[in-house]
């Protein structure tokens, strides 16, 4: 752990001396650069995430996860996505409820409300 922060901290430092400056398109100049519109996807993405596991269940829950942060890396396949998001957290699901013997919330697909 403490290993992890040293590394973190060498790269702070490292990208605050030497910014690396996306393409040019105007005669603006950047220090650093974020794709806010990716970094509020993976927000929105978490905090509905957050909100929603216990009326959703895990199953919803976080394939609205999957998708929001696929979305905010870029994908445009909303249908892929969605379907390959449900197909991974019943999956993760089965994984802990069977096999490890832990129970997720199940939300609205387990009856529960």
């Amino acid at each position: 752990m403490a290993a992890g922060y040293v590394l973190s901290a060498l790269l702070v430092l490292h990208y605050l001396r030497h910014p690396e400056h996306p393409e040019e398109l105007s005669a603006r100049t950047w220090r650093t650069h974020s794709d806010w519109s990716a970094v509020l996807w993976c927000a929105g993405g978490f905090l509905a995430f957050a909100l929603s596991i216990e009326l959703l269940g895990w199953i919803l829950a976080a394939a609205l996860l999957f998708w929001a942060v696929a979305r905010g890396f870029g994908s445009r396949r909303t249908l892929f996505d969605i379907s390959l998001a449900l197909l991974v957290s019943s999956a993760i699901y089965l994984a802990f409820t069977v096999g490890l013997g832990l129970s997720l919330p199940s939300g609205l697909l387990g009856g529960g409300f």
